[in-house]
């Protein structure tokens, strides 16, 4: 009886593949080279791009002065924490602190300021190790995905890598990753417990892991309560059982968390973490004026896309 295969097996098999061992027979290329020169240019496409990302975030890894404005806020937060202040009491004329966030990055924070004194540094070494965690598990999920849904298989952990890496090729992945802020924790996180959910028939103790991520991921930013939605939804399409086992899982650990975190902060931290937030309207004028540029910007990555999914669906249908 073959062996089940778990999220574990699976990490270790991806970190052990080298890339060479897929590469398809002779037949397999003579037969599929637009693939294959596709796969190069993107190769070659990504190079100088990865050499940009890992520049500019040891170039900001390394400044000592603040990049973005959230990065003051959550050091003065996560220092004042360090120092046993209650950063998410009510806001009076005598005493405000711009705590904004969920607590989980804050902690995370205020533990390293401990190593690294009041420096950016600690923080920002967290979330650029969150980025390249971000990297691994897209090419994870990517592979999971190529495996369930296409018949061909060869050559899966090779476009799962290159899906991967590309997410370091990315304008705003190179300018975020380094910064002293939530959002690559979180994300990381979000990706961690859709991975744990990633199979066909998840186990009782997936779901009950994936509820704790998901929980810690909301802990790190608000808007990753995204992430356990997009699940749930997906769920549903299987096993509305195990679907309901996950919100019930997710409701139970962020209403006891969210419990204590009143109890501790005097009522404070929906002021803070939602009240204050809600003052920054959402605007489509600015989600467009953001989105268009991304778009024009990462033609190449949108053109190479769409040619690989036509390319694959009529070589390889579901």
């Amino acid at each position: 009886m073959p062996k089940e295969k778990t999220p574990s097996t699976t990490v270790y098999q991806f970190l052990k593949t080298p890339l060479l061992l897929e590469y398809p027979k002779t037949d397999f290329l003579r037969n599929n080279y637009p693939y294959i020169i596709l796969t190069l240019t993107v190769i070659i496409f990504l190079i100088p791009k990865i050499f940009i990302f890992f520049n500019h975030s040891f170039q900001v890894i390394n400044y000592p002065y603040q990049l973005d404005y959230d990065e003051g806020f959550n050091l003065s937060a996560s220092w004042q924490w360090s120092h046993l202040v209650n950063i998410y009491l009510p806001n009076t004329p005598d005493h405000f602190i711009a705590a904004g966030y969920p607590p989980l990055y804050y902690l995370l924070s205020a533990s390293l300021i401990k190593f690294f004194g009041m420096s950016l540094q600690g923080g920002r070494i967290v979330g650029f190790v969150s980025s390249l965690s971000i990297g691994l598990l897209i090419a994870l999920l990517s592979h999971n995905l190529i495996t369930q849904y296409f018949a061909e298989k060869k050559g899966s952990w090779i476009t799962s890598w290159i899906i991967g890496v590309s997410w370091f090729a990315l304008a705003p992945v190179q300018i975020w990753s380094s910064l002293y802020k939530q959002d690559m924790v979180g994300l990381a996180l979000a990706l961690f417990g859709l991975y744990l959910l990633d199979y066909k028939n998840p186990t009782k103790m997936s779901l009950f892991l994936a509820a704790i991520i998901f929980t810690l991921a909301i802990l790190t930013k608000q808007n990753m309560l995204i992430a356990p939605v997009s699940a749930v939804l997906f769920l549903l399409f299987q096993n509305w059982r195990q679907a309901l086992g996950l919100v019930a899982w997710c409701s139970g650990l962020l209403g006891l968390t969210w419990v204590l975190l009143q109890q501790y902060s005097q009522g404070g931290a929906f002021e803070h973490i939602f009240l204050i937030q809600a003052m920054v309207s959402w605007r489509w004028e600015d989600f467009t004026n953001l989105l268009f540029p991304l778009l024009v910007d990462h033609w190449a990555f949108l053109g190479l896309s769409v040619f690989f999914l036509v390319f694959r669906l009529i070589k390889q249908p579901f």
